[in-house]
């Protein structure tokens, strides 16, 4: 019978020396990686769903001056820049209703807050923005800017426009 077809033993075969030589198509052993979960970075958006838990929890001033607080972040992490991760921590809070219904003393709503963030994080980032969101945003009233019209319609305003082109017409005939 040929070495062939002889069946191998499971056991090393000694050399001449006497001892075992190891396998050479063997990675290394290497002990397995620690469990648990890492602590997140400072700059992680965890902050952010933590304070949106909170002030959805809360009533009343205490929601407002969350919302506020969560208004603030928002805004600095969209003044700030990002990639990806940031992109993607927006949209989780933005899709999973989170903010919605969320104002701060001001009157603005997280959710017009964190679309905002989002634009700014400029290509391709902002693409990503919901039509939704887009028009929560469009609708969304801002703190300190009257948004109805004057009184008297646009008449009054027209009337001063042209009368201060009718001025500058006059006097650069004149001078």
């Amino acid at each position: 019978m040929s070495d062939a077809f002889r069946p191998r033993s499971r056991t090393p075969s000694p050399h001449l020396g006497g001892e075992a030589e190891p396998p050479s198509d063997l990675a290394a052993w290497e002990p397995p990686a620690q469990g648990g979960t890492p602590t997140p970075p400072t700059d992680s958006p965890l902050p952010m769903y933590l304070l949106a838990q909170q002030a959805r929890r809360a009533e009343g001033d205490e929601q407002k001056r969350l919302a506020w607080n969560l208004n603030q972040l928002l805004a600095e992490m969209g003044a700030q820049g990002g990639g990806r991760p940031e992109a993607d921590a927006f949209h989780r809070l933005l899709e999973g209703g989170n903010l919605d219904g969320l104002v701060d003393a001001d009157g603005r709503s997280c959710r017009a807050t964190a679309v905002e963030a989002l634009l700014a994080l400029g290509f391709p980032y902002a693409l990503e923005v919901r039509p939704e969101d887009l028009e929560h945003l469009r609708n969304a009233p801002i703190p300190g800017i009257r948004m109805t019209p004057p009184a008297g319609g646009p008449f009054p305003a027209l009337a001063v426009g042209l009368g201060a082109l009718a001025l500058q017409v006059v006097l650069g005939w004149l001078g």
